[in-house]
């Protein structure tokens, strides 16, 4: 539950105001906390796909990052959004 809670927050909320260092934080702390259940409950498959679901999360952290950069200017998201 609670990393729904910090996903649906993230996913659904203003790209302006995600803290991105708390995020890449949190994703690694429930990817530990993920591995260390499934010692134990690695033949559920809600283990599985929560694993899959924090690792793809896990792996968009570095662009989001980089976009939540303060140097990015208009011309930047302009650029990309050609």
């Amino acid at each position: 539950q609670e990393w729904s809670d910090s996903y649906n927050g993230w996913k659904d909320g203003l790209f302006r105001e995600l803290k991105v260092d708390e995020m890449e934080t949190a994703a690694v702390g429930y990817g530990k906390r993920i591995i260390k259940l499934g010692r134990e409950i690695k033949d559920w498959g809600v283990w599985a796909h929560l694993k899959d679901t924090v690792d793809a999360f896990k792996k968009t952290m570095p662009l989001c990052i980089d976009l939540r950069n303060p140097a990015m200017r208009p011309r930047h998201w302009a650029q990309l959004m050609d």
